[in-house]
């Protein structure tokens, strides 16, 4: 049992399996989660998401996280409630999210334009340089 909770507790980041940051026993919310977070820790992310989307459809509507086992898992493998909904297609981007990765990506592309320019214009300062010292020295 102690080579579990050390196997769980490394998937949760936690330093000592018996002892969080605040010296109290790390547990999970429920003994169904610990079994969960067992079973599955060799699980890929998509294997996880057809959970969720398995989930789904056996209650015939978007889970909430009271209804998915394992929920402490997920969220700590892959992120956020609602990014978990939306990675297993369940769920719209909402239009503000979407807008900012929108907005981020856009800001990504200037970045590489603007350091593409500048090792160009690098690029042809050093050549420049090169010309006219053969020049001189012709």
């Amino acid at each position: 049992m102690a080579n579990i909770k050390k196997n769980i507790a490394a998937a949760f980041f936690c330093p000592d399996p018996e002892v969080n940051m605040n010296n109290k026993v790390h547990s999970f919310p429920s003994a169904e989660e610990e079994e969960f977070a067992y079973l599955h820790q060799n699980d890929t992310d998509q294997a996880l998401l057809t959970y969720v989307r398995a989930v789904a459809e056996q209650l015939g509507e978007i889970p909430k996280v009271k209804d998915v086992v394992g929920y402490y898992f997920i969220k700590k493998r892959l992120g956020p409630w609602p990014r978990v909904l939306e990675k297993a297609g369940l769920k719209q981007k909402s239009k503000r999210r979407e807008e900012k990765e929108k907005k981020k990506q856009t800001l990504l592309k200037n970045q590489l334009r603007y350091r593409k320019k500048r090792e160009e214009r690098k690029n042809t300062k050093h050549l420049m340089k090169g010309i006219a010292k053969n020049e001189l020295e012709s």
